[in-house]
């Protein structure tokens, strides 16, 4: 396992979210772990972590937002052989954010397991995220998702006369080994 949530830790729940949700989500420019999602707009902030400090950007955090009561915090739990993803409205946080600790750029907050399908959140103590996936965590699956990132960036820059070849080409490997 990696010493932190890093940004391939972080690729990795938001694909699996992805998934989960049916959602597409883009990175908010200048936002690292504000993420909107391309259909519905609903923003999702994914924080993530092996410790139990967290901290929300204050300057995404007070501004005016039309649709907050759709839009999701999402705390990802990193262990040594898992990631434990947890959800919960962003509505709920902003509606007491005069109860988190603050930095000059953040508000910040503690968690903890509240029994198997919980977190507790130790300045908001009516708040507890519900656990809505484990996603299994090796160092492989890290190196996989290295691989898919490297892959993402190079089909990104091709046309869709190139890509259609690479597939047919991927395809045609494929039905002979």
């Amino acid at each position: 396992m990696g010493s932190k949530f890093d940004e391939l830790s972080r690729h990795l729940v938001i694909r699996n979210l992805e998934k989960t949700l049916g959602v597409h989500l883009i990175r908010i420019k200048g936002y690292r772990k504000i993420f909107r999602d391309a259909t519905s707009g609903n923003c999702y902030c994914i924080l993530g972590g092996i410790d139990n400090w967290h901290g929300i950007p204050k300057s995404f955090f007070d501004e005016d937002h039309p649709n907050w009561n759709a839009s999701f915090i999402v705390i990802a739990k990193q262990y040594r052989t898992t990631i434990e993803v947890y959800m919960s409205l962003l509505s709920n946080v902003i509606a007491s954010k005069k109860l988190l600790s603050t930095s000059s750029t953040q508000y910040q907050f503690f968690v903890k397991r509240f029994g198997s399908q919980s977190l507790a959140i130790r300045e908001l103590p009516h708040f507890f995220p519900r656990k809505i996936m484990s996603i299994p965590y090796s160092d492989d699956s890290s190196e996989r998702e290295k691989t898919l990132i490297e892959l993402e960036k190079h089909l990104a820059n091709m046309s869709e006369g190139e890509l259609s070849d690479f597939v047919s080409e991927v395809q045609k490997r494929r039905d002979t080994n």
